[in-house]
């Protein structure tokens, strides 16, 4: 265990917060052995916890929750009591954004609740780490000055987590805005999820180059036709796209799928074909 972080879980507890991130940082956390703490809370998103003091801050690590001898669920329930909700909320606009000047901005949007207490059709853009706003899902023109905020802080701000908009399911759990296909922002929402699907795969390309395994990137299937897509070889792992290129033909991701073994233990999720 690192020395500056407590060995005992009542002195760690107190100064535990969570992190939310996209799966491309910290850098290799996307990785089955991955040493850090961690779980998914959204596509290509996830949580991480802090152990974060006046003089020192660290990501918590597996073998600090084993030695503490707490389950991890208690871990990040511990981190998110510790986090205060409200803290700088200010109206600008249409747009309700949170200042408080922590850095942990982003990590409220994974408190219970805390979107659910704008109303039942809030809905919320995480840019970056520093970054978080909330618009009515009837206002649309708070709806497109979320979104275009979501990209504009996506390119340009540190520690980018998202582009696209999110809201709290049935049982409060975070996933992406899904209006319905005839929305005026039904496209701007759907480019933004493919934005943060490539910077995920890209990310992850980049560390199978490094270790040498054999992967297929994600590319646009034409400058004409925005959907994601692959070419299909066998050994290679692939990345989960809307459409899959094999022997010249388009063939769509639901029928190639069940020909797929998925990679365990990898985010964003690999998979890899065996042949027919």
């Amino acid at each position: 265990m690192h020395p500056n972080v407590p060995e005992r879980w009542p002195e760690a507890a107190p100064d535990l917060l969570p992190v939310l991130r996209g799966t491309w940082a910290p850098a290799g956390s996307w990785r089955a052995d991955s040493p850090l703490l961690r779980r998914a809370v959204a596509p290509f998103l996830t949580e991480l916890v802090a152990w974060d003091t006046p003089r020192l801050r660290r990501l918590v690590q597996q073998r600090h929750v084993a030695r503490w001898g707490v389950p991890a669920a208690q871990v990040f329930a511990e981190a998110a009591a510790h986090l205060p909700e409200t803290t700088g909320l200010t109206r600008e606009g249409p747009l309700w954004r949170l200042s408080a000047g922590d850095g942990y901005e982003s990590s409220r949007l994974l408190l219970p609740g805390w979107l659910a207490a704008f109303g039942p059709g809030a809905v919320a853009a995480v840019p970056c780490s520093r970054t978080l706003c909330v618009a009515d899902g009837d206002d649309l023109t708070a709806l497109e000055a979320l979104l275009t905020l979501a990209g504009s802080g996506f390119a340009r701000g540190a520690e980018p987590i998202s582009p696209a908009l999110y809201v709290t399911g049935p049982t409060g759990a975070l996933r992406p805005w899904a209006p319905p296909p005839d929305h005026p922002l039904a496209a701007g929402q759907r480019q933004a999820q493919r934005a943060l699907q490539m910077k995920a795969y890209a990310a992850q390309d980049e560390a199978l180059a490094e270790q040498g395994i054999p992967h297929a990137p994600v590319t646009l299937l034409s400058p004409d036709d925005p959907r994601l897509s692959c070419v299909l070889r066998p050994g290679v792992w692939l990345p989960e796209v809307e459409v899959v290129q094999v022997d010249g033909a388009r063939v769509p991701w639901s029928e190639v799928q069940p020909t797929l073994e998925r990679v365990e233990g990898v985010a964003p999720a690999r998979w890899v074909w065996r042949g027919r």
